[in-house]
Parts: structure tokens; C-alpha cells; sequence
């Protein structure tokens, strides 16, 4: 190979390294890469994406405010779960169901959000007319609570029963002593 050949292959080698390079640089470099010059258009609009969930703020601490208000946490000695638990029981009994099963109450934490979590709570087997069931779903949501979950089938014995299998939500504000047993375990 002659020497003209030859410096031609490796300015030729070095040109497809760099070439390569610029095309395979790890993400974060290719971010940085990507920042620059022509994308003031796509950083404008996550700027007014982060001015939108800041202006939304005020107006969601008022929705939960309003949440508060109307489901209160606690009542005497009882937490926010065992008070759920027997509304519930007592809005199924005021629509004329006899013994609504309901099981223990659970917690599901809400993402992003530090101060509530939603309480689940099961009403397990209701049998009754398919008219009486449609009124006891409308009366929990007219209530505002979240139907999570729900299975109806026919009951076994009568064709004319649907059996309910339903879970609802509603959601529950930590107490200051919850939050501080929270960030105490996060430590």
C-alpha cells in the first residue's frame, strides 16, 4: 500500500469512529447534544406545561379541601377506615339490603400525592332483584364514592337474583401522626 492509500484509509477510520460516536454517544450527552441550538420551540412548551400544574395548584388544594369537608376523618376514637366502614353499612342498610357482608377496610396510596390515600372497602354478596341493585350502585356513587371494582352474576337458586360483588373508594387524609411515622421510615 502506498502512502498516499494509506492516509486516505485512516483519515477514512477516523472519520467513521467519529461519525460512529456522534450517532452511539450515551443518552445523557445526547441530551445535552439535543438541548441546543433549535429547540426552543419543545422547551417552550414543557415551560408552559410546568406553568399549567403550577397555576392548577391553588385549585387542587380547594378540590381536596372540599374532600375534607365532606367526609370527615375521624370521628371520636374512630380512624378514618372504621368510620367509612360503617357509613357504608348504614347507606346499604337505609336501601332495605338486610346484612351486607363488608370486609375490612384497606389502604391504597394515591401516587404523587403525600397527604390522602384512598380507602377500599368490599361489600361481598348481595343477592336481590337487578332493579334493586342498579338503585344501591346509584346511591354510592349519588354519595360520592369511587366504584372500583364490581361483578355481577346470577345467583345459583333464582334466576330472577344477581349476586354483587363490589369494591368502593373513597378517599382519607393522613393524620400528623401517620405522616410523621411515614417520614421517620423513609429515614
Amino acid at each position: 500500500m502506498n502512502p498516499r492509500e494509506r492516509n486516505l484509509l485512516i483519515v477514512t477510520i477516523i472519520v467513521v469512529v467519529l461519525g460512529g460516536g456522534y450517532y452511539l454517544m450515551p443518552e445523557d450527552l445526547s441530551l445535552a447534544r439535543d438541548a441546543g441550538v433549535g429547540n426552543a420551540a419543545a422547551e417552550r412548551r414543557r415551560f408552559e406545561e410546568y406553568r399549567e400544574w403550577i397555576e392548577r395548584g391553588p385549585s387542587v388544594k380547594r378540590e381536596y379541601s372540599r374532600i375534607d369537608a365532606i367526609f370527615p376523618q375521624q370521628v371520636g376514637t374512630q380512624t378514618a377506615e372504621s368510620t367509612f366502614s360503617n357509613e357504608l353499612f348504614e347507606l346499604i342498610k337505609a336501601q332495605g339490603w338486610d346484612k351486607p357482608t363488608i370486609k375490612p377496610a384497606r389502604r391504597e396510596i394515591v401516587e404523587d400525592v403525600e397527604d390522602y390515600y384512598y380507602i377500599d372497602l368490599d361489600i361481598a354478596s348481595l343477592v336481590g332483584p337487578a332493579q334493586k341493585i342498579i338503585d344501591l350502585m346509584v346511591e354510592l356513587r349519588r354519595n360520592g364514592l369511587l366504584i372500583k371494582h364490581f361483578k355481577m352474576r346470577k345467583a345459583n337458586a333464582d334466576r330472577d337474583l344477581i349476586t354483587l360483588n363490589v369494591t368502593v373508594s373513597r378517599l382519607a387524609r393522613f393524620t400528623a401522626e401517620e405522616k410523621a411515622r411515614m417520614k421517620d421510615k423513609r429515614r
